[in-house]
């Protein structure tokens, strides 16, 4: 900053970047200060009597206030005074929406707070939740480790249904078995036709040896007949008897023979009777392999209706297996969804933390954007303190410029009336030159006619023209340089009312400026604070709503966890029961597999039996037929006794018809006298 002083300034230069120059009147004679200010520098101005600038003092601002346009006109001042009053209430309305701030400021703090609280709350919430997820991956590791040995479960079960007998087998053993009965059916049927056969012929050999016996008896009888009545004829008889013991001879032979037959049949009916017990015994052992095998085949339906409800209950079983693994893979499925939906949720669990912590972060942000903006409202309001200061200070320098508008009016006048007086001054002064001009020229027309007059006074005159005249100079270039004075003093009180009416201008644009600004951060804080306080309202109902959905989701999680679990158990327990089904299934296949064992077994002993039975069939067919042979032997020897005996008969009867002529004849000679 610089100064420089003349006879009628004293200048200060302020060398900011705002330069200006600040000017105080000097010369005046009377005391007086002055006031005067740029951008950055307040520089106060004092006068002594003699118009002096005894000092000034200056002062820096660190902020720059607007400029205040300022009038030289007394309308400028009521202008200022409107604007100030106007700046009173905006000030007024500043200070209303500096308290309103505070107040929605100490709302959003306590909101803020409630956030917090909400914030722990849910913080404290998904740490719960995150507990409940880390029991449900427990809970759903132990469901894969019980699904795994339920599938290792059902790999058993399988491989023990692969190994057990085909349907091919049991229809091969049935066809074996009807195969073999029907066979056994055929050489029963052949065994009894032979065996019946046998019967006849032995039933009727028994009927001729009985024939044979009474046809034996009725000769012996009708010999010994013969015998009491052939005294008279003995030579006949002798004859006859001769005869009658070479047929005895023939008969004992022939007895003999029949004795040896009979040896022979009792020892054939003994063999047949031996056959007859093997037969029985046969056909007891067929009828006892038929029972078994009916048995067998009773077993072999009941073990195929067992097999084939085995097949059904495991058809059933790898059904409910089919249905349980789907409900296993719907489980796992679901469990993969609940996973997803978990894992998701966890996902929003996380974005809600983060949003939590963008929250707070925000919340943070917001608290120090509310610190920053009380510090701002408190800088404002500082500021606003400091314009209403300055503000004053304008209005004691629009005060003191009213006064000195005043006195300048006033010194106006004195100097218009000064003027005015001096100019009647001049004009009597120049009236009186005139006059003494006059006078001179009489003085001249005197002393012309009267050259005796004195030359004293014309001396005298001449002196005090002289005076008149450089009074009269004095006083026109006293008047003038007054005047030019007043017209520079009136140039520069013209110049420094329309500096400070610009200053003003400038000022009070500054001041609009600096309000509007001052209004449009307000409201731009209240749309910020009311957008803030709704978004927080908002993510207060998003944060609710979204805790609500949580709880929802988690309770229905819960819910379907608990429904999930009770299927679980009830499939777990449809497991072991089918596992218990299954192993008693699996014993009970193992039994009938036994059982079949066994009757394969069985089957193979009677079919071997069968085969036994056969070769002893065959061999008593064998036999049979060599019976058979000897019996045809002993028949074609039987036709020849029959042939012999009835050749014999024959030989009796006529023996009869001779007898009965010799009796006859006998009768007669001994009728004749």
């Amino acid at each position: 900053m610089e100064t420089e002083q003349s006879h009628d300034y004293l200048l200060v230069f302020d060398n900011t970047e705002d330069t200006q120059t600040l000017a105080m009147l000097s010369g005046l004679h009377y005391n007086r200060s002055f006031l005067s200010q740029s951008n950055t520098v307040t520089a106060v101005f004092s006068s002594d009597e003699n118009g002096n600038g005894a000092g000034f003092r200056a002062v820096y601002k660190s902020w720059k206030p607007k400029p205040i346009e300022v009038l030289g006109e007394p309308g400028g001042i009521v202008l200022i005074t409107q604007r100030m009053l106007e700046f009173e209430k905006e000030n007024g309305q500043l200070k209303r929406f500096v308290e309103n701030g505070q107040q929605e400021r100490a709302d959003i703090m306590v909101k803020l707070k409630q956030l917090s609280a909400q914030i722990r709350t849910l913080t404290d919430e998904n740490e719960s939740n995150k507990l409940d997820n880390e029991v449900l991956k427990k809970e759903l590791a132990e469901y894969k480790s019980n699904k795994e040995k339920m599938e290792k479960e059902m790999d058993t079960l399988n491989k023990a249904l692969d190994q057990r007998p085909s349907e091919d087998d049991v229809a091969v053993l049935r066809t074996e078995l009807v195969h073999a009965q029907k066979l056994m059916d055929e050489i029963s049927q052949q065994k009894d036709v032979e065996i019946s056969e046998h019967l006849n012929s032995i039933r009727l050999l028994n009927m001729e040896r009985e024939k044979q016996r009474c046809v034996m008896e009725n000769l012996q009888k009708q010999l010994e007949d013969t015998g009491s009545h052939s005294k008279e004829s003995s030579e006949l008889v002798r004859s006859l008897t001769s005869e009658l013991e070479d047929t005895r001879q023939l008969l004992v032979t022939c007895q003999k023979d029949l004795e040896d037959a009979k040896s022979d049949s009792t020892q054939k009916g003994k063999r047949i009777e031996e056959l007859h017990g093997k037969v029985e015994a046969n056909l007891a052992e067929l009828a006892s392999c038929r029972e078994k095998i009916a048995q067998l085949e009773e077993t072999v339906r009941v073990s195929a209706r067992e097999i084939d409800d085995s097949h059904a209950m495991n058809e059933s079983n790898l059904k409910k297996l089919t249905q349980l693994s789907d409900k296993l893979e719907q489980v796992i499925e679901e469990k993969k969804r609940y996973e997803t939906e978990m894992s998701k949720f966890e996902e929003k669990n996380d974005m809600h933390t983060n949003s939590i912590r963008r929250l707070e972060l925000s919340n943070m942000d917001l608290t120090n954007e509310l610190s920053s903006l009380g510090s701002l409202l408190e800088h404002e309001r500082q500021l606003i303190d400091e314009k209403n200061s300055i503000i004053a200070s304008k209005d004691q320098e629009l005060f003191s410029l009213r006064e000195d508008l005043e006195r300048s009016h006033i010194d106006n006048e004195k100097l218009k009336s000064q003027c005015e007086s001096r100019a009647n001054e001049s004009e009597s002064l120049a009236k009186q030159l005139l006059a003494l001009q006059e006078n001179s020229k009489e003085l001249m027309d005197r002393i012309s006619k009267g050259e005796d007059g004195s030359k004293a006074a014309i001396e005298q005159l001449k002196i005090e023209n002289q005076k008149l005249q450089e009074e009269i100079g004095q006083l026109t270039a006293s008047f003038q340089e007054e005047k030019n004075g007043l017209v520079a003093k009136a140039n520069e009180q013209e110049k420094v009312n329309r500096e400070e009416r610009k200053n003003a201008a400038e000022k009070l644009k500054q001041y609009e400026h600096q309000k509007e600004t001052l209004e449009r951060r307000l409201r731009e804080a209240e749309d910020e604070v009311s957008r803030k306080a709704e978004r927080f309202v908002e993510m207060e109902k998003e944060i609710e709503d979204d805790r609500r959905i949580a709880n929802e989701r988690v309770q229905k999680l819960k819910e379907i966890i608990r429904v999930k679990e009770a299927s679980i158990s009830e499939a777990r327990k449809q497991l072991e029961e089918l596992s218990t089904q299954l192993t008693d299934k699996n014993r009970l296949l193992r039994e009938k597999e036994h059982q079949v064992e066994e009757n394969r077994r069985k089957i193979e002993e009677s079919v071997n039996r069968i085969a036994e039975a056969e070769a002893k069939a065959r061999n008593l067919e064998a036999e049979l037929s060599q019976s058979e042979a000897q019996r045809l032997a002993v028949t074609d020897s039987e036709s020849d006794l029959r042939t012999q005996l009835s050749d014999n008969e024959a030989l009796l009867a006529s023996f009869k018809q001779q007898v009965e002529k010799v009796v006859v004849v006998f009768y007669g000679i001994r009728s004749v006298p």
